[in-house]
């Protein structure tokens, strides 16, 4: 039998803050609570990727942490941008 899923809580889209951005990235302090991605279900759509679109526009994912992880993500904001991280990370440079 499945576990009950957790009761979705983020915390306020300020919290949420950018340390970097530019024509190509936007790097993220995420805290923990927030999703990095939309999830499954119309409770879950609140994320840090649907914040930053709200921000700045059209906004791509990189790379993604756990809900309950903070910390720093790139985002891209060309899909030209997130083609060239992705391949960064899938390489480990």
């Amino acid at each position: 039998m499945r576990p009950a899923p957790r009761l979705y809580s983020p915390p306020p889209a300020d919290a949420l803050t950018v340390q970097y951005i530019d024509a190509d990235i936007i790097v993220a302090d995420k805290p923990s609570g927030l999703l990095s991605v939309p999830g499954r279900g119309d409770d879950r759509q609140f994320s840090t990727l649907s914040i930053l679109t709200e921000r700045f526009g059209e906004t791509f994912v990189v790379h993604r942490l756990d809900m309950d992880t903070s910390g720093l993500l790139i985002f891209a904001r060309t899909r030209e941008a997130q083609s060239a991280i992705s391949s960064l990370f899938e390489a480990k440079s």
